[in-house]
């Protein structure tokens, strides 16, 4: 009975179903009267079962007693186990397999065993590994040392297979022989823990952990070949996208003007009400127009745009410029790949960072195909194959040849400058509030507590100009994504290894969220630049997660509902920096039909389109094209408020031409109108979208019922028909993620990890950053709960990136509200009474 658990184990290792290998594997184990050789061999399994579920401490533990055995073999295997685990390699090409295993003998003619053991009588000495040279062929799957069946890769990348997402937690440095050998042998190896009622797998009642997101490695790829045949996909509308380009910088040229003419006013105007005071006085070179000189720093930051983009790089995120060589311990293609695109230009190579980041993200910026600067991270590296990083350079290579690097690059360089500002500001006050917490006298508490006030004003006010100035790029950030995966496409004849980049890339992001803990700064402040948001990475790879349960399930409708089939998913777009993923993974598996090779997910069946013809713009052409819109009931309901401004501007128009009248026909009874044309438009607007607040509150916010409310992150919906507006009441609990101190005073970056997916936080109350001033211990608040478990009670809004509206806080038996119904209603109520006092006078 014990020899079938052990091949039933063993059997199930290699199928990589590793909680059921663990459960069989124990039962080995712990069997009294076991022989020798069936016990070594189960846990040489469990090591290999306890790693692939990052349970090292397990794992660690048993090779530390797989150290003292007296077969040479199994002490030499474990002991470089150990070792591999406790020492980062220099060099990717040192370690041959993922699991730190070297077959124990040379003699391939029995099968091999899930484990990499061989039979203890053989036991033959001074075996040198051989290595093998014949590689599978593409499509193929490979068995590695440790019997689990590992993705088809390259020859190159089989090479380098050590180059993996490291674990989350990094296991601690095996004791030597010597004092493993003095110390008392450790307990039999933990058994396979119990799934609760969750999903979660804990050991006792009060373990709080959740799975942690897969790496990409342990998920199916279908790995589908490149195109055999080049074809030319055609980019269509460039007039137009020349278009946006050009709009894009009038835009930013006008908010950064508006910005610093309303700054100048301010100062001025700050300054005349102290001019009684000695020395203040109004500054005169505040009165001219800011325009000029707006437009010579713009500018000067476009022309030293890569060299202030290596500095912040360097200085604030550790970037190392590499030489091209370097890439072929990585990928060999794009090394090749780069070379050739720059012979074919007459270009010198360009300059390739690294980022010392875990997460996989990639960016180019620069002026031209001269002064680009192709960077990537280290997580990117590790975590692609070689056909999936060349790819990814090619898609960054590509925003320089359609001409729109330049732009998004210089954009998201001004937009650099506040969030340092928020981001050097918070942490230089969490220094501040902790001075100020011991501080002893009252001056010194003073003028701290100032400073701690100032802190926060800088850090609020640069967070939200680095999200204004985010705006005018949305459009183009969008649209040359999709632009430039059909021209990389078109450089390197694999839409598959595009797919599959980009789907890793969104896992990645996600999965170094719930490892750290937080987002990391450089996600957030340079999305623009990356493949994919941050944000939407999240939504992305909790959706992909959820409906990936098998290989069979590969239809991007399936795995994708809202991205693919979602009516409205066009208009719940607007605020976002990055096209839906499950879109643009429908157009590279067209792409990769029409170069009639398999795609990597099935894209379903195309709509049959009718060649468009050119029709004359007529008010029965408009009015079909807009008719979809004024008859969709859940998008009026979505943007009441926005289409309440937008009628009250309507109507404010029609009295402004009333008024246009009178002053020409000189009736002084309606001139009026006209004179006060800016008033009006403004107070209208305000007006219409307070009603339209109002209108959709209940909607918006309906009541929780505890015996209604979700309880798990498995059973949100993800359909392709939910509205935001629709929100279906949630309890979650959870673990909650997100930077501490000033930097989330906000609430800017919290997030529930529940279950494997991570979901988006908002809610909380001005009233706890009112508590945050006040210092008071006697009660924690929800920046205080980082890191615990807790629960969100709330509405889930699924969007192009889901959120939760989060009404309760709940840890530690405390509870936190935000009234979240409670403020949209003032905010409302402050829109109509702003609004009225605009109509009433006029704005004097």
């Amino acid at each position: 009975m014990t020899e079938q658990q052990l091949a039933a184990g063993l059997a199930a290792l290699k199928q990589k179903e590793y909680q059921q290998a663990i459960a069989l594997l124990s039962s080995v184990v712990q069997t009294p009267g076991e022989s020798q050789q069936s016990v070594l061999r189960a846990q040489m399994g469990l090591v290999v079962a306890y790693q692939k579920t990052h349970q090292m401490e397990a794992a660690t533990e048993i090779c530390q007693q797989l150290q003292r055995s007296q077969v040479t073999q199994v002490r030499q295997w474990a002991k470089k186990w150990c070792q591999q685990r406790s020492l980062k390699p220099t060099h990717p090409a040192t370690e041959k397999d993922p699991t730190g295993f070297v077959p124990l003998e040379k003699d391939n003619n029995p099968p091999p065993s899930p484990t990499g053991f061989v039979p203890l009588e053989k036991n033959p000495k001074n075996q040198k590994h051989q290595k093998n040279q014949n590689q599978p062929a593409n499509g193929a799957t490979q068995e590695t040392s440790t019997g689990a069946v590992a993705p088809d890769k390259t020859s190159h990348q089989q090479q380098h297979s050590a180059i993996a997402p490291s674990p989350p937690a990094q296991p601690k440095k095996a004791p030597p022989p010597q004092a493993a050998a003095k110390s008392t042998p450790p307990p039999p190896p933990p058994p396979p823990p119990k799934p609760q009622s969750d999903g979660t797998y804990g050991t006792g009642p009060s373990d709080h952990r959740t799975p942690t997101i897969p790496a990409s490695s342990e998920l199916p790829w279908k790995h589908a070949p490149k195109g055999k045949k080049r074809r030319a996909f055609k980019l269509e509308k460039k007039q137009q996208y020349r278009l946006v380009q050009i709009a894009t910088v009038a835009v930013c040229f006008w908010l950064v003007d508006t910005l610093v003419d309303r700054s100048m006013s301010f100062t001025n105007h700050i300054l005349y009400q102290l001019r009684s005071l000695p020395f203040v006085n109004t500054l005169q070179i505040f009165y001219d127009d800011p325009k000029p000189a707006v437009a010579v720093g713009l500018l000067v930051l476009f022309a030293l745009m890569p060299w202030l983009w290596d500095g912040i790089l360097r200085y604030f995120y550790g970037l190392e410029f590499t030489d091209l060589r370097e890439l072929d311990a990585y990928s060999i293609p794009s090394r090749k790949f780069i070379q050739r695109q720059c012979r074919a230009r007459n270009c010198p190579l360009p300059k390739i960072g690294i980022l010392p980041l875990e997460a996989p993200v990639a960016m180019a910026y620069g002026h031209l195909p001269r002064t680009t600067r192709l960077v990537v991270s280290r997580g990117l590296l590790e975590q692609l194959d070689p056909q999936e990083i060349a790819a990814v350079y090619a898609g960054e290579w590509a925003h320089f040849l359609q001409g729109d690097g330049a732009i998004v690059s210089w954009g998201t360089l001004l937009c650099q400058i506040p969030y340092l500002l928020y981001w050097k500001t918070a942490t230089w006050g969490d220094s501040v509030a902790a001075k100020q917490a011991a501080a002893t006298h009252t001056y010194e508490k003073s003028i701290l507590g100032m400073s701690l006030f100032a802190a926060v004003v800088a850090s609020v006010a640069g967070y939200g100009l680095y999200w204004l100035g985010r705006w005018p790029f949305l459009l183009l950030s969008r649209w040359r994504c999709l632009r430039s995966d059909r021209l990389a496409t078109n450089l390197t004849n694999d839409p598959n290894a595009l797919s599959r980049a980009l789907v890793k890339i969104s896992l990645g992001m996600a999965r170094d969220i719930q490892t750290q803990g937080q987002t990391h700064w450089l996600l957030e402040s340079c999305d623009l630049l990356f493949p994919i948001g941050c944000r939407q990475a999240i939504g992305a790879s909790s959706s992909y997660l959820h409906h990936r349960q098998e290989r069979s399930q590969n239809s991007l409708a399936a795995l994708f509902p809202f991205d693919c089939n979602h009516p409205y998913r066009r208009w719940l777009l607007l605020n976002n920096s990055h096209p839906l993923l499950g879109e643009r993974l429908q157009y590279l598996a067209r792409y990769a039909q029409m170069l009639r090779v398999e795609p990597e997910f099935d894209p379903g069946k195309a709509k049959n389109q009718r060649p468009k013809k050119a029709v004359a713009l007529t008010w029965n052409n408009l009015i079909a094209k807009l008719r979809p819109i004024w008859q969709s009931g859940p998008l009026y309901w979505q943007g009441c408020p926005y289409f309440g401004a937008l009628l009250g501007l309507g109507m404010a128009l029609c009295l402004i031409l009333v008024g246009w009248i009178g002053q020409v026909g000189n009736v002084q009874a309606i001139e009026w109108l006209w004179s006060d044309r800016f008033w009006i438009a403004y107070g209208a607007m305000l007006a219409g979208f307070s009603l339209g607040s109002f209108w959709r509150t209940n909607a918006l916010f309906p009541d929780i019922e505890p015996t209604q409310a979700i309880p798990s992150s498995a059973q949100l919906p993800r359909d392709a028909q939910t509205m935001p507006v629709a929100s279906p009441p949630v309890a979650l609990q959870g673990r909650l993620l997100g930077r501490r101190g000033l930097s989330n005073l906000l609430g800017q970056d919290l997030i529930l990890h529940c279950h494997r997916d991570l979901v988006k936080l908002n809610g909380l109350s001005p009233l706890d950053i009112y508590k945050f001033f006040l210092r008071s211990r006697s009660q924690q608040q929800v920046w205080d709960w980082i890191g615990c478990p807790i629960e969100a009670i709330g509405w889930f809004r699924q969007g192009a990136t889901p959120w939760i509206d989060v009404e309760t806080w709940q840890s530690h038996q405390q509870v936190s509200h935000s009234r979240h119904p409670i403020w949209y209603t003032l905010v409302a109520a402050a829109a109509a009474i702003w609004a009225t006092y605009w109509l009433a006078t006029g704005g004097i």
